[in-house]
């Protein structure tokens, strides 16, 4: 139990909103997690992706060096946003991946209707 109870702490750490992942089965794809909910499975939800991820699935891009204020305690939590400029990156990229996957399941689509076509 106690096992468990660190290991979701440590998971919670490396998944924290703001933290930049690379889809694995995509690579080069990179978003940014929007929040992580350990009672939801699968418990990653990403900025530009809708559907929600498991662990497994994302890479953890290095982080950069905290600043000197790192240990500033505020009146709320913040957590590190993605600039706009990630954030149209991260679209551009998936909005390509998105047409090439469309491209690929069209022309297997065509080529498997022209196959089963009779000509007389």
């Amino acid at each position: 139990m106690i096992f468990e109870t660190d290991f979701d702490q440590q998971e919670a750490l490396k998944y924290r909103p703001g933290q930049k992942v690379e889809l694995k089965h995509q690579p080069g794809m990179v978003d940014v997690i929007a929040s992580y909910d350990p009672m939801m499975v699968p418990p990653i939800f990403l900025v530009s992706d809708p559907m929600p991820r498991y662990p497994e699935e994302l890479h953890v891009l290095p982080a950069p060096a905290l600043s000197r204020n790192w240990l500033s305690f505020s009146g709320q939590t913040q957590y590190p946003a993605c600039s706009l400029g990630d954030r149209e990156a991260s679209r551009r990229v998936n909005r390509e991946v998105s047409r090439q996957a469309n491209r690929r399941s069209q022309q297997s689509t065509f080529g498997q209707r022209s196959k089963d076509k009779v000509c007389s």
